[in-house]
């Protein structure tokens, strides 16, 4: 399969590729063209700052005595959208910086369907390959051989 640019994505970690035929032999490599990392995707929850001074009420109970009131129960699901809502937002500016005619993706199959949806009509269109794995950790020759790029 003939492919101008990859692109790698997981929660924290997005990686672009250049694919780069070589003439005399016929071979392709692949160059990294763009390698970020998303700070609020490599942390922790529990390393979030978000329980300031004075931001959650404690009412006292008799049989359980203190309890916090006010807990913040979909701040994991709302950090996980803006996070999805990033990586497509860095895909939509590499494609619209590199210009690739032919392109592919890949990420984890939870979110992939997510960036997609986010993912701009224009730059879908030369989209031709879509993985759902995570393939932002291996090597750079294996990249090429999971997208089928000979």
């Amino acid at each position: 399969m003939r492919l101008d640019m990859l692109i790698t994505a997981d929660l924290g970690i997005i990686k672009a590729y250049k694919v780069i035929r070589d003439e005399l032999t016929g071979n392709c490599h692949a160059q990294v063209i763009d390698d970020q990392i998303l700070e609020m995707g490599r942390k922790r929850l529990k390393d979030i700052d978000t329980d300031k001074q004075g931001e959650f009420a404690v009412v006292s109970y008799p049989l359980t005595h203190e309890r916090s009131v006010g807990e913040r129960h979909n701040e994991k699901l709302e950090i996980r959208r803006k996070l999805i809502c990033e990586i497509a937002k860095i895909i939509n500016q590499l494609i619209k910086k590199y210009n690739p005619t032919v392109w592919a993706l890949s990420a984890s199959s939870d979110i992939l369907p997510r960036i997609l949806e986010r993912i701009d009509q224009t730059a879908k269109k030369n989209l031709v390959k879509t993985i759902p794995a995570d393939l932002t950790k291996i090597d750079k020759t294996e990249i090429l051989e999971r997208f089928g790029v000979k």
